[in-house]
């Protein structure tokens, strides 16, 4: 092989007159994420498009999904890195028997944002269904049993003294059927995502009562990824998270004010047509609201353990789970507690 020598020695001399960037590309490491097409998701809409993921040195392949219970069963069996999610009855049952953790907080109800919405057909309005308090006695559409919907409604049905066990609860699958359920007629009310209902409410297809931010603070959303990456290899996560976290702030500037209250800054233009790409839906509705973001994806801990509690009340997670076993405090950032 006495050429041998001579061919690398042009390669390298290739790879210099070329420059550097194909050498770069070459080494991204690739990473995937599993998303929903919510405006929850769009710290990682964002650093997609501005190139975030790169400088990190990593390649990011987004993947969706129509039904929130999905990620967590792609990131158990390895085909998802990281992913963000509502956690939900059957995650918490997952994530306590070792099989994922929290790694970051995500999407929070909060005073003037639009996350979780209560809204009523439009027969149901006509026949008296106008505030919280009236949803008694009717048909409630949800994704599945043990969601965040499910949470909410327990929450409000006490704060406003009406029956819980009096609604007759529609499992449907998805947030898109939610919404297609209530506009038409089959469920008379529900507490579906905004992003999932922005057409149908500037349609005029169905009716907000409220915004559940406007009633109570919680946590929607997370970034999770599975134990096994958390524990053997803290370098990627927290690459993803570095990524995660100028994400955030971006997402949080945008669209925050200093009183954390909704007000468009200097990005937001920009970062509402990179949300509207991603979701799918036109601008002017994107603009309808947004759901808040910590600024630094903090973690509201003592809501996430008061939804563990209220899940086993009602029978949906198992005694022995354990909250804080979920929690990655080696990652997570908690939120203070008032």
């Amino acid at each position: 092989m006495p050429h041998a020598p001579r061919k690398i020695a042009c390669a390298l001399a290739l790879g210099l007159t070329l420059g550097s960037a194909p050498l770069a590309a070459q080494a991204l490491d690739k990473i995937k994420i599993g998303l929903l097409k919510v405006s929850a998701c769009g710290p990682v809409f964002i650093a997609q498009e501005k190139g975030l993921f790169a400088k990190e040195g990593l390649e990011a392949e987004l993947a969706y999904f129509d039904q929130p219970a999905l990620v967590p069963q792609g990131i158990i069996g390895g085909e998802l890195d990281f992913g963000i999610v509502a956690p939900t009855a059957a995650f918490y049952n997952l994530a306590a028997q070792g099989a994922m953790h929290i790694i970051a907080g995500n999407a929070d109800e909060a005073p003037g944002f639009k996350g979780l919405v209560v809204v009523a057909s439009n027969q149901a309005y006509a026949a008296g269904l106008k505030t919280i308090r009236d949803l008694a006695g009717h048909s409630f559409a949800i994704g599945a049993a043990g969601t965040p919907q499910q949470y909410d409604l327990g929450v409000l049905a006490q704060k406003y003294g009406f029956d819980y066990a009096s609604l007759r609860q529609m499992p449907l699958g998805s947030f898109a059927n939610m919404v297609s359920a209530i506009v038409g007629g089959s469920a008379d009310s529900g507490f579906p995502p905004l992003s999932a209902a922005r057409q149908a409410i500037a349609g005029e297809k169905l009716h907000v009562l409220a915004s559940i931010g406007d009633e109570m603070r919680m946590t929607v959303a997370v970034t999770m990824t599975a134990a096994r990456t958390a524990d053997t290899n803290a370098a990627l996560v927290n690459r993803f998270l570095r990524v995660y976290a100028a994400g955030v702030r971006d997402y949080h500037d945008a669209f925050t004010g200093p009183d954390e209250r909704p007000l468009d800054g200097p990005e937001a233009a920009e970062d509402y047509a990179i949300l509207a790409k991603y979701t799918e839906v036109p601008l002017a509705t994107m603009k309808l609201g947004l759901i808040h973001i910590d600024r630094d994806a903090r973690l509201d801990v003592g809501d996430v353990m008061h939804q563990i509690a209220w899940y086993k009340a009602q029978g949906m997670v198992k005694p022995e789970v354990d909250g804080a076993k979920i929690i990655d405090r080696r990652y997570v950032v908690p939120l203070p507690e008032n």
